[in-house]
């Protein structure tokens, strides 16, 4: 089983200067944005879990808490 990069894993990957600058090829690219929104979904869910426990300790309970990846 492979480990699921992590939020910072993936922002070191995407500081190189291929993916800064464009230089690279369009596959590397392609990648690159797949790593983002792969780690977006598991941070994503890790600070809905967050939100929704320091929601709850001032008495507002939800538990359909997510970032919308469609707004951009």
């Amino acid at each position: 089983m492979v480990a699921k990069e992590t939020m910072l894993d993936v922002l070191g990957v995407v500081q190189h200067h291929d993916a800064i600058t464009g230089t690279g090829k369009q596959k590397t690219a392609n990648d690159y944005s797949n790593k983002i929104v792969e780690s977006l979904g598991i941070a994503n869910s890790v600070y809905a879990d967050a939100i929704s426990k320091l929601a709850n300790t001032v008495g507002f309970s939800s538990t359909d808490w997510s970032w919308c990846v469609q707004t951009n």
